[in-house]
């Protein structure tokens, strides 16, 4: 009958044991909406996702371990956002007490949504470390074109792997970084081919080549022109 025990804030008394009240699962659906909250660090909606699943629980007249199988299920999903994210759980601040010991509805509501909300912080930290990891790296590449610049190079500097910053431009810029710096070098070649009269050789070593066939290749490659006969054709 024990189980039987409602989040109340008073005694309860138990005489019959009545039939377990339906209770529902998490969907799919609804656990990917979580995930589209928590990765966009939508505090407000992703509380009020956690508060309408308890609401429907409460409605139903659901039991106390009911309740804390929830929130059980809240915190996995949380946890799982974390690792895809790459945030370690210790970047979390321990909570003074466990779900378990929380003995009334509003009190584990709100100890759910503390645990997120502690979550949502760190992923927004990242994100703000993300942008200005990006805005920096953008920056660098744009004031440096010319030289011999490389994703080890940039990584080196940041202090992460090569690896996860290539992801990360990907995700964030939407192409490679190679071609990235392609068109940054290509785009200022254009530049020089039309506004000065520096010879092709010096423009492609302006740009950061140090070799002219590599660079004749990837002008082509980029305008359909050699870059004689781009400079020839917007000069008629």
């Amino acid at each position: 009958m024990i189980k039987q025990r409602r989040l109340l804030d008073q005694s309860q008394v138990f005489e019959v044991l009545f039939d377990e009240p339906p209770v529902f699962m998490i969907t799919p659906q609804q656990s990917q909406q979580f995930y589209n909250y928590f990765l966009a660090a939508d505090v407000q909606e992703t509380l009020h996702w956690i508060q309408k699943k308890f609401k429907q629980l409460h409605d139903r007249d659901a039991y106390a371990y009911h309740h804390y199988q929830l929130c059980e299920e809240i915190i996995n999903q949380t946890q799982k956002s974390l690792h895809s994210l790459q945030i370690p759980e210790e970047a979390l601040d321990p909570l003074p007490v466990h779900s378990h010991y929380c003995a009334t509805y509003t009190s584990l509501v709100e100890w759910t949504e503390e645990y997120v909300q502690m979550a949502l912080n760190a992923v927004q930290a990242k994100k703000n470390l993300t942008d200005s990891t990006m805005a920096f790296i953008v920056n660098y590449m744009e004031q440096h074109y010319a030289d011999d610049l490389s994703l080890d190079l940039l990584a080196s500097k940041l202090k992460i792997t090569s690896s996860y910053l290539s992801g990360l431009f990907k995700n964030k810029i939407g192409v490679n970084f190679k071609q990235y710096l392609n068109a940054i070098r290509m785009k200022q070649a254009e530049h020089l081919l039309l506004h000065t009269n520096l010879k092709i050789q010096d423009i492609a070593d302006q740009v950061g080549y140090r070799s002219l066939t590599p660079f004749m290749r990837m002008f082509k490659k980029t305008t359909g022109h050699t870059p004689s006969e781009y400079r020839r054709s917007h000069a008629e």
